[in-house]
């Protein structure tokens, strides 16, 4: 029984074995109970299972994940003449829904980028928002810019895409200006919070620890505007989602 615990085309050690594995032990448990062979299951024991999930008010598309491991479980016993029929065959995914992102408005937006820059940490922070709404780039790309990248004469930057595939991303003036300022301020930055790595020093954005910034503290910057300006909603994804809509 053990070895059906891990999925037959994966490694041991991989995201999806993991959960992979969680199902089906929730699996054994089940038929335990009910004191049933796994290779006796039917369509009925299958469809009473699955309701027991629905029952725990899970999520469809977790629901669709525990579906498709017992499916694949299936499978391999079938092909491995273990049974002759699959009982979770004939049962159907839940259709997936997308949520719609939430999104700033536009008097949002214009509050997050009028913020007064106080000090070098507010001046790093409304780079951050300004670049964002200026090349709608995406997190990592963010996180992960450096100033060397930064072309003056064209007045782009050049980040990594999808796929570690380089792109440059036009600036407008303020958002080059911001720019412009926190490279000039980097030397009073390092006084202030030293860098740890010498793989960060030509990071654009770091954090008051000393590293490149991580995305936790991204979100952390977004949470803490969103306090201060009184919105009901925030994330950099949201911000994103903004800057699609808006263009």
């Amino acid at each position: 029984m053990n070895t059906l615990l891990y999925h037959p085309c994966t490694k041991n050690e991989s995201a999806y074995n993991h959960f992979y594995t969680q199902h089906i032990t929730k699996f054994i448990e089940f038929l335990e109970e009910i004191r049933l062979p796994i290779t006796e299951v039917s369509s009925k024991e299958a469809i009473r299972f699955l309701s027991l999930l629905i029952k725990e008010r899970m999520a469809k598309a977790t629901i669709n994940s525990y579906l498709a491991s017992y499916k694949s479980l299936y499978r391999y016993l079938v092909s491995h003449n273990k049974i002759e029929k699959n009982p979770f065959l004939s049962i159907e995914s839940n259709p997936r829904v997308r949520k719609l992102p939430n999104y700033l408005t536009l008097e949002e937006v214009s509050s997050l980028l009028s913020c007064e820059i106080t000090d070098l940490i507010s001046l790093r922070d409304i780079t951050i928002f300004s670049l964002f709404y200026a090349t709608g780039c995406r997190m990592s790309e963010l996180l992960n810019m450096n100033f060397q990248d930064v072309d003056s004469t064209e007045r782009r930057i050049k980040v990594l895409g999808k796929g570690n595939k380089p792109r440059y991303l036009f600036l407008t003036p303020k958002a080059f200006q911001l720019l412009t300022l926190l490279k000039e301020s980097r030397a009073t930055w390092i006084l202030m919070h030293p860098i740890r790595q010498k793989a960060d020093e030509d990071a654009i954005f770091l954090s008051v620890g000393g590293k490149r910034l991580s995305p936790s503290s991204l979100h952390s910057i977004f949470t803490m505007y969103r306090v201060k300006l009184g919105f009901s909603r925030d994330s950099p994804l949201m911000y994103y989602a903004t800057v699609l809509r808006l263009i």
